[in-house]
């Protein structure tokens, strides 16, 4: 984890401490992340491909944000996260519901590693999850896996930045305010982003937990990326797949440009 700006001075000063967003910080996702305008487009693109007896697998799950809400609808959906805190507040919430199905622990990239022998109708990489792989040879080593995991005519589904950055350090902002009532604290949490070259970046966050008798300060350091539509396009044929609809937004707006983009994908075993 690389440092710099407002995180790197309060470190520095010993006024926080560091930690992983998607580590020990899990227990925050369900307070901080709330969107849910993606929800309906991917239970559409199930009603569309899995029917009756299909299968889907949800790619970084998380803590099951869209992963429950697939099951809830009746579909056999299986989660998959690199982890291990998110799969467990996964797991939590799937006894909470008096859900099963199978959750898995790994990486992305190493899909075939994982020794999966179901094969999938649908596969979905939900909340720019894309974003992480850094490089053509990660996004490459995704799309691979996922082919192998489909069926024949199967679909792969994902949204990712297609945007590109400015060059530099920006000024800190206000990313969220939110109230943890479960833990009586307040969250405050402010971002600031490094902008290395046109489509790599590091997103610093910096976030407050404050309750009535003491406050935390904990900040962490993500690199992301971003990929032009077309070129995703290329990498995705060399694959196996043919893109089948490239759009700008979750009602299926053909995309125009613009940071948002959202691929589906056929699988042409």
């Amino acid at each position: 984890m690389k440092l710099f700006g407002m995180a790197e001075d309060l470190v520095r000063q010993g006024l926080a401490v560091t930690d992983t967003f998607y580590g020990a910080m899990s227990e925050l996702y369900d307070t901080t992340i709330t969107e849910t305008d993606d929800i309906p487009f991917y239970l559409s693109l199930a009603r569309q491909h899995c029917g009756t007896g299909g299968r889907i697998l949800d790619i970084g799950c998380g803590t099951g944000r869209i992963l429950l809400q697939l099951l809830r609808n009746g579909y056999q959906a299986d989660g998959l996260d690199i982890s291990a805190q998110m799969l467990s507040l996964t797991k939590a919430k799937l006894q909470a519901a008096n859900l099963e199905t199978a959750l898995y622990q790994g990486d992305m990239r190493t899909l075939d590693s994982l020794g999966l022998t179901v094969k999938y109708h649908l596969v979905i990489i939900p909340y720019a999850s894309m974003i992480y792989m850094l490089e053509d040879s990660d996004r490459l080593a995704v799309f691979r896996g996922v082919y192998n995991l489909l069926e024949h005519g199967g679909i792969l589904a994902f949204d990712f930045d297609a945007g590109q950055n400015e060059i530099g350090i920006s000024k800190p902002w206000i990313s969220l305010q939110a109230i943890d009532k479960d833990q009586g604290r307040s969250i405050l949490r402010i971002a600031q982003m490094h902008g290395i070259s046109p489509n790599l970046r590091c997103i610093a966050q910096i976030t407050w937990l404050n309750t009535e008798n003491q406050g935390k300060i904990v900040v962490s350091c993500e690199e992301e990326s971003s990929i032009s539509a077309p070129h995703m396009q290329e990498l995705l044929a060399q694959a196996g797949f043919s893109v089948t609809k490239m759009a700008g937004d979750y009602h299926g707006q053909p995309y125009s440009g613009g940071e948002l983009c959202l691929i589906t994908a056929r699988a042409d075993h």
